[in-house]
């Protein structure tokens, strides 16, 4: 069982969830977005909103190793941290300009999914970080 809560460092948000799940051995390093965890249990312990403008892409890779560790035997949970809790009940002082970008263009792309969240959800990893090329 491994367990990830926030941690502040220079990198940027989606490369600092990458590189914690690679160095939990739970994420290939070959940026293909394999599950390698096998049968570990990951843990999530919140506070993914408000920390940059691929809070979503975060969101997208969990949904996608959770689905691919289930199918080897492992897991991924979230557990809400004071971030989300704050952004639910619509304080949003901490939320990044580019986090309600990368909101809009989600709910473009759900749109195009006819509003499918599953498809959405597996469908758009990797993207938030393709559209900023």
């Amino acid at each position: 069982m491994f367990s990830r809560g926030s941690a502040q460092t220079i990198l940027p948000p989606n490369e600092k969830a990458r590189c914690a799940l690679e160095m939990a051995c739970v994420l290939s390093s070959d940026g293909r977005d394999l599950w390698t965890g096998a049968e570990t249990v990951l843990i999530q312990l919140g506070d993914i909103p408000d920390r940059g403008e691929d809070e979503i892409a975060i969101l997208f890779l969990l949904r996608s190793l959770d689905i691919q560790a289930k199918a080897n035997g492992g897991a991924v949970f979230q557990v809400n941290g004071n971030h989300e809790t704050m952004n639910v009940e619509g304080d949003f002082r901490y939320v990044d300009s580019g986090g309600f970008d990368e909101c809009l263009d989600f709910l473009e792309y759900l749109n195009d999914c006819e509003h499918n969240w599953e498809e959405a959800f597996v469908g758009r990893v990797g993207v938030s970080e393709r559209m900023k090329d």
